[in-house]
């Protein structure tokens, strides 16, 4: 509904072999000397432990009652999932130690990226993308293009000025998106009024991805991502579903004159001119200085 700031989309998924590794996942963050609590942090009292585990145990409930949990699960966390599907993977990324001057190096590696960039090139005739912020890298450009020399059509929905809660990143967006246009992308960009926060897609109709991923630099060399995905036509479709609804709710992009198409979209009003103003600052300055790290 319109009370939510972000339109997002989670995946409840109960197959042991994935949850189990997610959990270790979770753990490795939480007991790196690095990357969990630091020294120096006070341990909770007893009575403030009792009132945290009072709330996760109503966490359940609450989610229920609060935010419209569809996918997979028809709304409901007590009753099975919609879709069985055969195997359901976990993808993240590692963390390693490098020692220097005996100060241990928390850096991430490029696990998710390389693992979705894969499942990507597995495609042979479409890829559906919803990314809220998709400043494609390097090394995600050349597997694009590597897909669409195969002939792969290529579909992203994605924030408008509009929508948007960063702006300096949809004014590098934008830079991105007239070069995206004359290399076969169909693009259409959310109308709200939530802004877009979902990151998921489906390649070839078969298989369906849902994660944290946003396709620009942060996710691919800083940020802690994760994905569940699964080669399996059930899912897809009914993740398609939820993708073609969104469609809906977008507007074309012309390929043409890299504009918004009024036609394609009943009642297509632009951005305030604040926020087109706004991004048109971020979009020549930061947003082209700044254009690989964003």
């Amino acid at each position: 509904g319109t009370r939510f700031n972000f339109k997002d989309l989670d995946a409840y998924v109960e197959r042991p072999s994935a949850a189990a590794e997610a959990r270790t996942h979770f753990y490795s963050i939480w007991n790196h000397p690095r990357l969990g609590r630091q020294p120096g942090i006070s341990i909770p009292t007893s009575t403030k432990l009792s009132g945290t585990r009072a709330a996760v145990n109503e966490a359940p409930a609450l989610i229920t009652q609060f935010i419209p949990v569809r996918f997979l699960t028809g709304g409901r966390w007590d009753i099975p999932p919609a879709v069985h599907c055969r195997e359901v993977h976990f993808v993240h990324d590692n963390f390693f130690g490098k020692r220097s001057n005996d100060i241990e190096d928390g850096r991430k590696d490029l696990s998710s990226t390389l693992k979705l960039t894969e499942i990507i090139q597995q495609a042979h005739s479409t890829i559906e993308i919803e990314n809220p912020y998709f400043i494609p890298t390097r090394h995600w450009r050349r597997v694009f293009r590597q897909a669409r020399e195969k002939g792969v059509r290529l579909q992203l929905l994605t924030n408008s000025v509009k929508t948007n809660d960063i702006l300096i990143r949809q004014g590098a967006y934008m830079n991105k998106r007239r070069k995206l246009l004359p290399r076969g992308w169909e693009i259409r960009e959310w109308q709200g009024p939530q802004n877009l926060h979902i990151k998921a897609a489906v390649i070839d109709d078969s298989i369906a991805v849902v994660g944290t991923y946003n396709i620009h630099y942060p996710s691919e060399r800083l940020n802690t991502e994760l994905a569940v995905w699964t080669a399996d036509a059930a899912a897809a479709a009914y993740l398609c579903q939820t993708l073609d609804k969104h469609r809906r709710n977008a507007v074309q992009i012309d390929p043409a004159r890299n504009r918004p198409l009024p036609e394609s979209f009943e009642g297509y009003q632009p951005a305030p001119f604040s926020k087109r103003a706004k991004t048109f600052f971020w979009r020549y300055s930061l947003g082209l200085l700044l254009d690989g790290i964003l």
